[in-house]
């Protein structure tokens, strides 16, 4: 298949649910998919982006909506190992240096899969529920009481004189 195909494939899937989309052309090589959706009562955004590249790898990718502190991560890494122990496809993931989160999925498409399919499989990546334990688990780790963050600063500026 071609880029083009694989774009008129990932985009197909999409207007099956008629969701709001951008799509851009990255390189010879590569198009990128951005869709934006509200998942909870507070109306926290997801960010999701799909990318599919010319040899047919398509990976997906949901960024929560919120970050975890940098004296967090090593405990996030812990929870997400234990929660994608037992996640068949999709995998959490943390960004070390940013702290941003995203469930991710990766897989090869091919001739015979339909845009059924490709929603079926973004569908695993973007379903993100408050009441998920994983989820929970992983925002309680992530929640900065205010607490914390007045004894940060009041340590931070203690510190630095």
């Amino acid at each position: 298949m071609l880029l083009e195909q694989y774009k008129e494939l990932i985009a197909g899937a999409l207007d099956l649910k008629r969701w709001d989309y951008s799509s851009k052309l990255i390189n010879q090589k590569q198009i990128i998919f951005n869709c934006h959706f509200f998942i909870n009562k507070k109306r926290e955004r997801l960010n999701c982006l799909v990318a599919v590249e010319d040899n047919g790898v398509c990976e997906m990718y949901a960024k929560l909506p919120f970050k975890c502190p940098g004296e967090k991560i090593k405990e996030l890494c812990y929870v997400i190992a234990e929660c994608n122990r037992h996640n068949r496809f999709t995998q959490f993931q943390v960004n070390t240096a940013n702290g941003e989160i995203h469930n991710y999925y990766s897989f090869e498409i091919i001739d015979t899969m339909s845009e059924e399919y490709i929603l079926d499989k973004f569908l695993l990546v973007k379903v993100i529920d408050e009441e998920d334990d994983d989820y929970r688990k992983i925002q309680n780790i992530c929640k900065v009481k205010l607490k914390d963050k007045i004894e940060n600063i009041v340590n931070k500026a203690k510190n630095s004189f």
